[in-house]
């Protein structure tokens, strides 16, 4: 009887040996954060090595760059006066490129005063040049979307890093009586656009939510501090 006994004991179920894994994503502040693996470099190979993920990345990089880059006008002419932008063209507008720019040509339909221009020829030739050079290795914009892309599916994340360079210029501006005055301003320069690489790079944001609120100064990026009214000593 006791043999029957303990035959038919519920005995507590054993530990499981494979605990399933901890969740991928976690809630906080109504904001969906995710949990991302310590080692990026075992997810980038494990694309390059697993056949089934790898045929999937490179399917879908090449089906998302089988055409080349296209640069098309915004508009098809816009108005010097009104700075109406037409996106088909007027009536009575003929547009020539070789005599568009004699007086009293193509006057606007709407306001009956100004001069309805085409896009300018020099922006669509200076743009091709960047997209044919876009940093100091010689990229191509095409190509430096590729390695974003390729980022992107394998680790879920992809920086896209634009170098700049900045001029600090000294205006005039009329304030709000009308007299002129002085006024500092800072322009920036896109140089080149490069590749960031997430293994190295993290999101640092100042909405109160993720991250954290950092201020650098504009020449000199490694002077980092958290007080906006900080000035740079250097």
């Amino acid at each position: 009887m006791s043999f029957l006994r303990n035959l038919f004991t519920r005995r507590p179920p054993s530990e499981n040996p494979h605990p399933p894994p901890p969740p991928t994503e976690r809630q906080e502040s109504g904001i969906v954060l995710r949990r991302r693996p310590e080692d990026l470099r075992a997810l980038k190979e494990l694309a390059n090595i697993e056949p089934l993920l790898r045929t999937c990345v490179l399917l879908l990089k090449k089906e998302l760059f089988r055409k080349d880059l296209v640069i098309s006008p915004v508009y098809w002419g816009k108005c010097q006066e009104c700075e109406y932008e037409f996106t088909n063209k007027p009536p009575n507008v003929v547009i020539d490129e070789f005599d568009y720019m004699r007086e009293g040509y193509n006057p606007c339909p709407l306001c009956q005063i100004g001069t309805v221009y085409p896009p300018n020829k020099d922006n669509e030739q200076f743009l091709r040049e960047i997209i044919e050079k876009i940093n100091d290795k010689e990229q191509t914009l095409q190509a430096l979307l590729k390695e974003i892309e390729y980022d992107l599916d394998t680790l879920d994340d992809c920086f896209l890093i634009l170098i700049k360079e900045y001029t600090k210029v000294v205006i005039e501006v009329e304030d709000e009586f009308g007299k002129p005055q002085k006024q500092e301003v800072i322009l920036g320069n896109t140089k080149q656009v490069v590749r960031g690489d997430p293994e190295i790079m993290r999101i640092s944001a100042d909405n109160g939510e993720i991250g954290k609120a950092e201020f650098t100064c504009f020449f000199h990026r490694d002077y980092i501090t958290k007080n906006p009214e900080d000035k740079c000593d250097r």
